[in-house]
């Protein structure tokens, strides 16, 4: 690791280039220093990320492509890097030294109308960014810097999602989501299955307006994580506001981060407040946002129609999931793709033989719930969804330990090509049971009156041992007990001792 103290301590120049003068910020990836260019004689500000220094050739091509991408941003709120290089394997970023420092000093000392300058140009450099598909993931008062001429500089967006995710690599971790100080970070990207989305970037600015002008951050130190707690409440009763400049930080920090404005949308509002073209703003709805819920409902509504003819009412949303659709529009997704997986599970449920059912047809359609699961959704769409499924759920649970169970039977009258067939086609569904499938058939399995057996007892076949079931055969388990089942003694070969 680069010990920066020490070249600055014995003046060696950082890469020959870079006299080091005092160390100026730091963080988890990196310390940032004034320095002297020994090439211009101009003062700059180093990044050296110091502690990835252990980054791999592969990374370190990956660090210099992203930085390649950042370089090609210009935005007058954005403070463009002058270049990046390599140093004993460590990245540094040559930045403008921006003498004035940080909004972080301001902190509950901003009067209304600076505040509104500071959202005005913060959300105008955060929609340039986003508009390149770029997160800046840290928005906070001591990202924000003034020029010389008092103009607000977004900076660390030289290390936003596609260089994080390449220091990431280094040290072995690729919570993306996490990225970034918590007390500024909304709960999509603190919950067990994290969020990384642009509307992140605005409840980090509506966080720091709101630091700006109460003096501290809304939430605490664990940001979205208590919003969630406190069910997304946040008081400035006390605060000498105007209700324009509440309701912007109010939505801003929505819980749910399509109830947020788009930065674009921020910069309209600032622009119509400073011409007085509005008394009391509300935050425009995104008309795109609209466009894709309208699209949403039409198609699930249509989906659902279609979809119970098909199933003789087996499937039956109740009215209020697609109304509510309309708020989130992964909603409409999410439902479609549910109803569709039910509806494959419906036409097999209708076939009385279990043994005919369709295991393909199964699988196929509890891989559409499981890619469903993985859309960001309501709350309460999300439980409407998993209740719609639980009947689905149940067909495949029985249909697997049925044909397993029947493997078993056949297993244990030597019926082996017939069990190994059944084990066969029960295989697939394996993946998509029930957690409770495992502990059913084992107590089962208990409860069942022992019934011993001259008998030697079969193993599956060597290609299907390894495969079943969560239960294992009697040869498998070294269990002498015929498993799972209860067998018709007609059926042994040998009378019982």
């Amino acid at each position: 690791m680069i010990n920066l103290y020490q070249l600055k301590n014995v003046g060696v120049p950082l890469d020959n280039h870079y006299q080091l003068l005092e160390r100026i910020g730091g963080g988890g990836f990196s310390e940032v220093w004034l320095a002297k260019d020994l090439r211009s004689q101009v003062q700059v500000a180093l990044k050296v990320y110091s502690s990835v220094q252990e980054m791999d050739e592969e990374g370190i091509k990956m660090f210099r492509k992203e930085f390649s991408l950042v370089c090609n941003l210009n935005h007058t709120n954005i403070l463009k890097p002058f270049t990046f290089d390599i140093f004993n394997g460590c990245p540094y970023i040559v930045l403008p030294y921006c003498e004035r420092g940080s909004m972080a000093k301001y902190v509950g000392k901003l009067q209304e109308e600076e505040l509104w300058d500071f959202a005005g140009q913060v959300a105008a450099g955060l929609a340039y960014m986003h508009k390149h598909q770029i997160i800046h993931q840290d928005i906070k008062p001591g990202n924000v810097l003034i020029n010389g001429d008092g103009q607000l500089m977004i900076t660390d967006f030289g290390i936003s999602t596609g260089i994080r995710k390449t220091m990431r690599r280094s040290k072995n971790s690729d919570d993306s989501a996490r990225d970034g100080t918590i007390a500024y970070m909304s709960y999509e990207c603190l919950k067990d299955s994290p969020v990384n989305a642009m509307a992140r970037d605005i409840w980090a600015l509506g966080a720091s307006l709101y630091e700006l002008a109460m003096g501290d951050v809304p939430f605490g130190d664990y940001g979205g994580l208590t919003q969630k707690a406190k069910k997304g409440n946040v008081s400035m009763d006390s605060a000498n506001l105007s209700s324009s400049m509440k309701n912007l930080i109010r939505k801003c920090l929505s819980l749910e981060p399509w109830d947020r404005p788009s930065a674009e949308d921020i910069v309209n509002i600032v622009a119509s407040h400073k011409t007085g073209s509005q008394r009391h703003i509300d935050i425009p709805v995104n008309m795109k946002k609209v466009a894709m819920t309208v699209a949403g409902v039409v198609a699930i509504t249509f989906s659902i129609v279609f979809l119970l003819k098909w199933t003789n009412n087996d499937y039956k949303p109740k009215t209020e999931v697609v109304a509510m659709a309309n708020k989130n529009p992964n909603d409409s997704v999410y439902m479609d793709l549910v109803a569709k997986a039910n509806s494959a599970i419906n036409k097999e449920k209708r076939k009385t033989n279990i043994e005919n059912r369709d295991v393909e047809n199964l699988c196929a359609a509890a891989k559409i719930y499981k890619d469903a699961a993985g859309v960001e959704v309501s709350d309460s769409i999300k439980a409407q969804g998993d209740k719609m499924w639980s009947a689905a759920q149940t067909v495949i649970d029985e249909t697997y330990i049925f044909l397993y169970n029947k493997g078993v039977e056949y297993s244990n009258i030597d019926a082996t090509d017939a069990a190994n067939g059944f084990w066969k086609k029960s295989l697939p569904l394996k993946d998509y049971v029930s957690n409770g499938v495992t502990s059913k058939l084992k107590k089962k399995k208990a409860a069942r009156k022992v019934v011993p057996t001259n008998k030697k007892e079969h193993s599956p076949a060597p290609s299907l041992a390894k495969s079943p079931s969560p239960n294992k055969t009697a040869s498998e388990s070294g269990d002498t007990n015929i498993p799972i089942m209860s067998i018709d003694r007609k059926k042994l070969t040998k009378t019982d001792n």
